[in-house]
């Protein structure tokens, strides 16, 4: 079969994935038997093609095709070769790893959110705006609480979003009986987060290196802390250990929300 046979197949049976008027049932798989004997053994050069949206389609396919070599080596019509498929159940841990992970997703995406809060924090300083407030009569928890007002109605925007899409797409993790917990998680890292930007903005001198700084260490603690963190969990050497850390490690807003 050269390329252009095998092209014409596959969109043969790409026209076939959905039922019609003339094919009652969608097509799953098809082959071109090339099988011949020579002087000391069977040749087989048959082609075999399988429709992957069907979940055991290559085993399916497989199996069907050998049953019908089967019946023809054979002579018999009732010949057949029949596959059993037992799973290993899925283990526990590895269970609740993958329930993690939509929490990790929302944790590498709320990384971008809070960086540029520091930004303008350490602009201010850096351009003494700050210093230019103060010296016209701004006080100074004024001053504090308005920017943090300001950063959590930035915040509450893609929070809002994000709480949105969780409903639309019906994410297990988060809906249902967890829906409470959701929306507290939700606001807390709000206050959090604002809180741990405005703190940290006192370490730095230059705007561009506090929001890479912060990005960074989002993404660090957020993402590559919790997968470590759930990896020792389940290694008996260091989970008392761990046990030990996860008290540390929720000193960082981004690893509580994605733990």
């Amino acid at each position: 079969m050269n390329e252009t046979d095998s092209r014409k197949i596959q969109e043969y049976l790409l026209n076939l994935i959905y039922p019609t008027s003339k094919f009652q049932y969608s097509a799953y798989f098809s082959f071109l038997s090339s099988v011949y004997q020579n002087s000391t053994e069977l040749i087989d050069n048959s082609y075999l093609l399988y429709n992957a949206t069907s979940l055991y389609s290559i085993a399916t396919s497989l199996t069907f095709y050998d049953t019908m070599l089967l019946k023809h080596l054979t002579n018999d019509t009732n010949a057949q070769i029949v596959t059993h498929n037992h799973p290993f159940p899925g283990l526990s841990s590895l269970q609740t790893i993958l329930a993690t992970l939509p929490a990790i997703f929302i944790s590498i995406a709320f990384a971008f959110i809070p960086a540029p809060f520091i930004y303008y924090l350490v602009q201010e300083n850096e351009l003494k705006f700050k210093h230019l407030q103060y010296t016209s009569g701004v006080n100074f928890g004024v001053y504090c609480f308005s920017n943090f007002c300001w950063d959590l109605i930035n915040y509450s925007i893609p929070a809002i979003m994000c709480f949105i899409l969780i409903l639309v797409f019906d994410i297990k993790e988060f809906v249902g009986e967890n829906l409470v917990a959701t929306i507290s998680i939700l606001i807390e890292f709000g206050f959090s987060i604002v809180s741990f930007s405005h703190l940290s903005s006192y370490f730095f001198q230059n705007k561009i290196t506090a929001q890479n700084t912060m990005f960074i260490s989002f993404m660090i603690t957020g993402v590559f802390l919790v997968i470590s963190s759930n990896i020792m969990e389940f290694l008996p050497k260091t989970l008392d250990i761990n046990e030990k850390l996860r008290f540390l490690y929720r000193c960082f807003p981004s690893f509580a929300l994605g733990s």
